[in-house]
């Protein structure tokens, strides 16, 4: 990063490293910042941990109803446990700002990843959309629906673990920002649409993984994350967005009107079952999609034992700023022969050999016990 991008990122931060926030979170960096809030890389003071922050601008303390449900959803994200989901560990208001104090994960998002153009290999997408799959299960058995799934908010971290992050902002949200119409949606996201903007001018931005159902109705359930699932895992084997459009509305058609290009006549490597379980996750009829989570989760389990994951994978990239040297013992599920399987074969192929070669044992055998030798010993036991 230049000295001129760095002095513009502070300048438009609300805080700078070594300020304190609620006499606790003391700013070591600026991580980033969107329509839905600022985030810090920040020291808890107390705990001694490293910690994300993360402050949206809200008035939530003026609204007593918005705020007492807000509480009380978040007090339901720090359920959410899962080794593949970001843990909420604090929430706080000031007069200014509802904060979030999540846990940091050093590594990458999936969105830098796509933007420096580095593709993945398909056995690490296998195990991207299973583990963030899993996430979602959690996520879901909670309650919570996260509304804001997107290659920004998944994290990989050194080992190679996805982690979903801003499940809890997607609760802030829909309580904030409670009571807006779809026309006000582009208003909404119009910041990170313009940083995701291609050289076209095309915007790209939270809008672009919404579920049709929920642009016709503004409503949705755990099929809405089901489908932005199915457009990462898209643009994952793809490097490409489903839609071409030309504005807004023109992508908004296309979503409740259109089917997108097969990714497998994109990138031929990609395997049927890849590119009809993506296919699936997107279908426009949320009935026809996978129900839940779970469902996604077991269809990549079992395509997995017939795309084994090497134990040891090359760094995804260098410039990506991280090294997976490899997976977890848990991510890495190989083909396995099954035990009794392996002790049969070794038996039957044992005993093959033996009357294949039995002349030869026998040979060896009158070798070892000539026939004056074992009339001696039948003597003395006699």
């Amino acid at each position: 990063m230049s000295i001129s991008q760095l002095e513009s990122r502070l300048r438009n931060a609300l805080y700078l490293p070594g300020e304190v926030v609620k006499e606790r979170y003391e700013i070591v960096d600026l991580l980033g910042r969107g329509t839905s809030g600022t985030v810090y890389k920040a020291r808890d003071l107390i705990a001694g941990t490293t910690i994300a922050l993360k402050l949206i601008s809200a008035t939530v303390r003026n609204r007593e109803a918005a705020a007492k449900r807000l509480h009380q959803e978040i007090r339901i994200a720090y359920s959410v446990k899962s080794d593949y989901v970001t843990n909420l560990y604090s929430c706080f208001t000031d007069k200014n700002h509802v904060g979030l104090v999540l846990e940091y994960v050093q590594g990458t998002s999936l969105y830098e990843l796509n933007e420096e153009m580095q593709m993945l290999s398909l056995q690490e997408i296998f195990n991207i959309g299973r583990q963030v799959s899993l996430g979602l299960r959690a996520i879901h058995e909670a309650g919570i629906v996260h509304r804001d799934l997107k290659l920004e908010n998944i994290l990989l971290d050194e080992r190679g673990i996805a982690k979903i992050t801003d499940f809890g902002v997607s609760i802030l949200e829909s309580t904030v920002f409670e009571g807006h119409d779809l026309e006000d949606v582009e208003l909404l996201y119009q910041e990170s649409s313009r940083r995701r903007a291609t050289e076209e001018g095309k915007i790209v931005g939270t809008v672009h993984y919404l579920s049709p159902e929920y642009l016709r109705t503004q409503r949705c359930d755990a099929r809405a994350d089901i489908y932005a699932l199915g457009i990462v895992l898209y643009e994952l084997v793809t490097m490409k967005y489903p839609f071409d459009y030309r504005n807004l509305k023109d992508l908004m058609r296309r979503k409740m009107k259109e089917s997108p290009v097969p990714p497998q006549e994109l990138r031929e490597e990609c395997p049927q079952w890849l590119n009809d379980l993506i296919l699936k996750a997107m279908d426009r009829d949320p009935e026809k999609r996978y129900q839940s989570a779970e469902e996604l989760y077991e269809e990549f389990a079992t395509a997995m034992y017939r795309y084994p994951i090497e134990k040891s994978i090359e760094s995804i990239r260098v410039s990506a700023g991280i090294q997976i040297s490899s997976l977890s013992a848990e991510t890495t599920e190989r083909w396995s022969i099954p035990r009794q399987a392996l002790l049969a074969g070794s038996a039957l192929l044992a005993c093959y050999l033996f009357i294949v070669n039995f002349g030869f044992f026998e040979m060896l055998y009158h070798q070892l016990f000539p026939k004056e030798l074992l009339t001696r010993m039948l003597a003395m036991i006699g």
